[in-house]
């Protein structure tokens, strides 16, 4: 097996002599630069060398690790009966700069491929097809791929992910009887990120680590077109923690910390499994959105509606619990029997709000609800925001690192816990959904003041309040 470490102590006659030997796969699609000219990332061609069915390709930013993926995908475009499917987290990722949609259009647009924009799909003469898809948070997402076949599966920024959908994907990975091409996983990513323990893991970590997948290990230095000079002062502007991780790939180095760390700090003790029944004042609260995922919108924003109670504990301090979390992707018109449906179910006593867009548009929606929508008896009162998102979750990101929330279990919890964790401060870092999050902090904030008295006996029995 090729040994990529032991580049670094070669000299450069042999570099030269193994340029000259080993040529991988290649066609006309793939540019010359990734195979054949004297500046070749050494990184990068042993990555497209190796037939491994699983291969990762972590470290260092600008490594090469995209276009090396996309290079890998093309490989065998050439021969009938060929699929391969390119996955990140969400449609948005897919299509910015530098990503694999943009990059693909540089490479193909001018060939004999034809891109097919509804499906997100090049074809090519031979029948061969390439594939630009998303795996999110919603457990649909996954579903879609359940009986598809590709010989080639390829994941960038593999840290986002959750590693039973990374597992699944296996299961997608197989060919025709008499097809002859290798069957390959090829992921990527830096380190850092809500997976980095389990990429890590399953990867890097030589204690834990299988003999089954291959780690290269992608450093800035490997890739000749990159202004290295440069590219370090930008990363410098970054927390050093992050900038260290980038720069030189190191994967020992732990997250500063994101503002929701929900499955350390909700612990088996805080999970419910019922909500309380007496509670000082009781908020489902609504973050409104209406599109269903279409072939140019496929990864749309939801519409989430979370309830949230507070009561006081035995010290008579404030204690709050999350009850519910509902979100769909639908119509307006399935927006609003949804909202009807919760006015009518929720505990007697709830009060509903929504945020309120400003101007007059906004004071009209408002009005549409609660004259049109919910239920007489359940008022809809609407709920200016004039602040950042991230502002407005400290709070209850605050009460939920010092044990002062408690969460009901239910089907939905680890679509919330997914979501949180994946939330950041900096939006350029987050996940590609906050919706579940501006409800739950929309609800938190409205409670957040001082609590009334509570008649009857202890509300909860759940001890002392770990902090």
């Amino acid at each position: 097996m090729l040994d990529l470490e032991t580049y670094s102590t070669w000299t450069e006659d042999q570099r030269g002599r193994l340029k000259r030997e080993l040529v991988p796969k290649t066609n006309r699609y793939i540019p010359k630069t990734l195979t054949t000219t004297a500046n070749q990332n050494l990184k990068q061609l042993g990555f497209l060398l190796l037939n491994r069915r699983e291969v990762f390709y972590g470290g260092a930013a600008a490594g090469g690790k995209t276009s090396g993926i996309l290079a890998a995908a093309l490989q065998y475009v050439d021969v009938p009966g060929y699929n391969a499917l390119l996955l990140r987290r969400n449609y948005k990722q897919l299509n910015m700069p530098g990503s694999w949609i943009p990059m693909s259009h540089e490479w193909l647009d001018g060939t004999d491929a034809t891109w097919h924009k509804g499906d997100k799909q090049w074809s090519f003469p031979s029948g061969a097809t390439l594939t630009f898809g998303f795996v999110g948070q919603a457990e649909e997402d996954r579903r879609k791929y359940e009986t598809a076949a590709f010989q080639f599966i390829g994941i960038d920024e593999v840290t986002a992910w959750r590693e039973d959908d990374y597992r699944f994907l296996f299961s997608r990975l197989r060919r025709k009887s008499g097809v002859g091409v290798p069957v390959r996983m090829r992921s990527a990513s830096n380190p850092g990120g809500r997976g980095h323990e389990w990429v890590k893991r399953r990867f890097i970590d030589p204690v834990t680590r299988t003999n089954r997948p291959v780690f290269l290990a992608a450093k800035l230095s490997d890739n000749p077109y990159i202004d290295a000079e440069d590219y370090i002062a930008s990363l410098q502007e970054l927390h050093p923690l992050h900038w260290r991780r980038l720069l030189h790939g190191d994967w020992d180095i732990s997250d500063p910390g994101s503002m929701f760390q929900p499955r350390i700090w909700i612990t088996a003790e805080h999970m419910l499994d019922e909500p309380p029944e007496k509670v000082a004042a009781r908020i489902r609260y609504w973050d409104l959105a209406a599109t269903e995922p279409t072939g140019e919108n496929p990864d749309p924003d939801w519409t989430a509606g979370a309830r949230l109670s507070r009561l006081p504990d035995a010290k008579g301090k404030p204690l709050y619990v999350i009850e519910h979390v509902v979100r769909i992707r639908r119509t307006a018109g399935h927006v609003e029997r949804l909202i009807a449906t919760r006015g009518n179910t929720d505990p007697f006593g709830t009060q509903h709000y929504m945020e309120q867009e400003g101007g007059a548009s906004g004071k009209s929606l408002v009005d549409h609800y609660r004259r049109n929508v919910m239920p007489t008896t359940v008022p809809m009162r609407g709920d200016r925001v004039n602040v950042g998102k991230a502002k407005r979750a400290r709070l209850l990101s605050g009460a939920m690192e010092n044990g002062r929330v408690r969460v009901v279990r239910g089907d939905w919890n680890e679509d919330l816990f997914d979501e949180m964790e994946a939330f950041d401060e900096d939006p350029h870092h987050s996940g590609a959904h906050d919706d579940q999050i501006d409800a739950c902090s929309g609800a938190f904030n409205k409670l957040h003041r001082p609590l009334a008295a509570v008649s009857g006996g202890p509300p909860i029995e759940r001890g002392a309040i770990q902090r």
